[in-house]
């Protein structure tokens, strides 16, 4: 399901402040009351979003499987309509599996629970699925480990991948044990890297000197520089003295080299902590080779649950830069709230850039946005950004944002008082308030479909308000203020945002903004003037009481004289 935008007309955020249509993307098994669970962690470019999701475990019960979730056509430029694939079980698996990344060229990493030894049980696996040109799995590939020992000493370790780059072929990165390693004797855990070429080998990455033991995570990695092939991976690195006890404290860091080759990355460089001193972890990154941008958190945290500090989601600039600290952006002064900065998108052509991530206290999903490196950065909760008729109680997490700006996540979607559930969402930016054919401006094509519709809508299946299908697959998608009839509001709210996403011709006031197609040739002002309307406000009193017929003839016509095209 997909709710879309309500406006001043209605009872919802004004256009100017609803950003983002939200999408469920559903669940796996959708079986009362447990089966209701699914949480998005990764997109890439061309929308195909991964995660884990509750699944039949075959006897009644659920299980979580990795997921992937396709727009149709698959890898195409439309909106998405199309259902979770079930990774786990493609790859005939029951156990519990997380798909946590998927690059461009459809290549799937996560974790995947395998018994390879009845008497050790389950053990996490890290996982490679890859995707067919129709989107669907065309293999699974168990990565195996990056041996830290002796190999009778490796057997029974586990593994998990957490993220791919767009390299042909791609790099995965992630962890070899992933046990506890705070406050206590560590497993062995290592960072790795990989190339998927179906035949590389694992390769461990190195933590920084100077402990007894080393232990190092791998979060985020980076495209390849095309002339040095060098590539940023982030993650964290804690070095534990004292006959190997850590003591909680992790360094953010860098590894630097040509990855994916055996003994490569060529070193470990490690980053300014924040502010107060704090260590931390790189999650995220964004760029080429070692030119781009970094985010994560600082202050350390023990996988058990035990907190060390506050922490607080960082910025780099670059890898040799001090951070910035954008919980500070969030909420000045505080010091019982904890953030992380889970992604970055690249730059737009603007200069501009937008970090997501998590507000972890109080389970809430937060946009950090800059408009060009140098200027201040700006946070909202994403929650406060999607109408408040989309049936979600919050947004608490954002995993995920891709190069359009497409979001991920998880939040408490609320279908009705006694059903709250934590979903899965996808959220798309709302680019042109009013823009019913989706095409990116607001012209006389959005006029036509308006008009053409005007009048009561027909009821839904579920006898819900109308705009909770609006966008995609909605009964009445030109409803925009949600009142169950495209009236004079639902007019007011297109023509208060027409023009949007048209370059101006020049001129001034309404007449300017409507540039449209080659075959444009009248002004909105104009049109309505040979229609016989004086102003806007005399075509909105004229519709509210002709005949449907005669107002579906006049969105017809309008749209054809201002290029629009025939509705």
């Amino acid at each position: 399901m997909t709710c879309g935008i309500v406006g001043a007309g209605g009872a919802g955020l004004s256009a100017a402040e609803v950003r983002y249509r939200i999408i469920d993307l559903g669940v796996l098994a959708e079986q009362e009351p447990t089966g209701t669970t699914s949480r998005a962690l990764g997109i890439n470019n061309s929308g195909a979003v991964v995660g884990a999701s509750d699944a039949d475990d075959g006897t009644g019960g659920v299980v979580v499987h990795a997921f992937v979730w396709l727009p149709e056509p698959f890898f195409g430029p439309t909106l998405p309509t199309m259902e979770m694939i079930d990774l786990t079980a493609e790859a005939g698996f029951g156990g519990l599996g997380i798909a946590h990344d998927v690059n461009t060229s459809g290549d799937v990493v996560g974790e995947q629970h395998l018994t390879l030894d009845p008497e050790f049980g389950e053990i996490s696996r890290a996982f490679w699925w890859d995707l067919d040109a129709v989107g669907t799995p065309g293999w699974a590939i168990e990565l195996g480990v990056a041996c830290l020992g002796a190999p009778e000493n490796c057997e029974h370790l586990d593994s998990a991948a957490f993220a791919v780059n767009d390299a042909v072929p791609a790099i995965a990165i992630g962890v070899t044990g992933t046990g506890i390693v705070c406050f206590g004797v560590p497993r062995a855990k290592a960072g790795f890297h990989m190339t998927l070429d179906g035949a590389s080998m694992m390769q461990a990455l190195g933590s920084l000197p100077g402990g007894e033991v080393g232990v190092s995570d791998a979060r985020a990695v980076a495209n390849p520089d095309q002339l040095t092939s060098e590539v940023g991976i982030g993650g964290f690195s804690e070095n534990c003295g004292n006959q190997g006890v850590c003591e909680g404290s992790r360094d953010s860091v860098v590894w630097i080299g040509p990855a994916g080759q055996a003994g490569a990355p060529s070193y470990v460089e490690e980053l300014s902590v924040d502010p107060d001193g704090f260590p931390g972890e790189v999650l995220g990154m964004n760029g080429v080779g070692l030119d781009g941008e970094l985010v994560g958190r600082s202050g350390a945290v023990c996988t058990g649950g035990f907190f060390v500090d506050v922490q607080h989601a960082v910025y780099w600039v670059d890898y040799q830069a001090s951070p910035v600290d954008l919980h500070a952006v969030y909420l000045p002064g505080d010091t019982e709230v904890s953030s992380v900065a889970n992604a970055i998108r690249n730059r737009a052509s603007n200069g501009s850039v937008e970090v997501v991530g998590t507000d972890t206290v109080n389970n809430l999903a937060i946009a950090w946005r800059q408009a060009a490196i140098g200027q201040a950065w700006e946070a909202a909760s994403l929650t406060d950004e999607i109408s408040p008729l989309c049936d979600w109680e919050l947004l608490n997490e954002a995993s995920d944002v891709n190069d359009s700006g497409w979001i991920v996540g998880r939040g408490d979607h609320d279908p009705s008082p006694a059903d709250l559930r934590e979903r899965a969402y996808l959220l798309i930016p709302v680019l042109c308030f009013g823009d019913l054919d989706t095409d990116g401006t607001v012209d006389g094509a959005d006029l036509g479909v308006l008009l053409a519709a005007w009048g009561p809508c027909a009821p839904t299946p579920t006898g819900e308000p109308s705009c909770t299908y609006c966008v995609l697959g909605s009964t009445c998608p030109a409803d925009l203020d949600c009142s169950g009839d495209v009236d004079g509001a639902d007019l007011g709210l297109v023509l208060a945002q027409f023009g949007c996403g048209v370059p101006s011709t020049g001129g001034s006031g309404q007449s300017a903004i409507m540039a449209g197609s080659e075959a444009a040739s009248l002004s909105l002002e104009d049109a309505l003037a040979l229609a016989g309307f004086a102003s806007v406000e005399a075509l909105v009193q004229w519709c509210a009481t002709a005949d449907p017929s005669e107002v579906e003839a006049l969105g017809i016509w309008l749209a054809g004289v201002m290029g629009g095209g025939a509705q």
